[in-house]
């Protein structure tokens, strides 16, 4: 993804990514230990992990989005893209409050992104 994030900012020259954890239950997230050992931690340990990515193609704004779960197995970035919208409601958080809602930018996954 980080590569990818950075053959994208090549591209365009220049890209916003932001990237965090998304908790299954914000109030009650799981932590480290007890995903491991059952004792619970001071540490919170995400579900998965987000990555929006902003920037401007042929003069406009454009954006993906993508979930990536913490798990072992091995997956394609691509396979993990989402609209931007499935990751606000995940998070809490509106990337783009600038152009209102609702977005035409965060209701689709935009396939440039992935095909280049």
């Amino acid at each position: 993804m980080e590569k990818q994030c950075l053959k994208c900012a090549e591209e365009l020259n220049t890209v916003c990514v932001v990237t965090g954890p998304i908790f299954n239950d914000r109030a009650h997230p799981r932590h480290i230990e007890e995903r491991t050992t059952g004792v619970q931690s001071k540490i919170p340990f995400p579900h998965s992990l987000f990555c929006v990515v902003i920037g401007k193609r042929e003069g406009k704004t454009a954006a993906i989005g993508f979930i990536m779960p913490q798990q072992s197995a091995k997956y394609s970035w691509k396979t993990k893209a989402v609209p931007i919208d499935e990751i606000e409601q995940a998070t809490g958080i509106n990337f783009m409050p600038q152009l209102g809602e609702p977005n035409p930018l965060e209701i689709i996954v935009d396939q440039r992104w992935i095909n280049n």
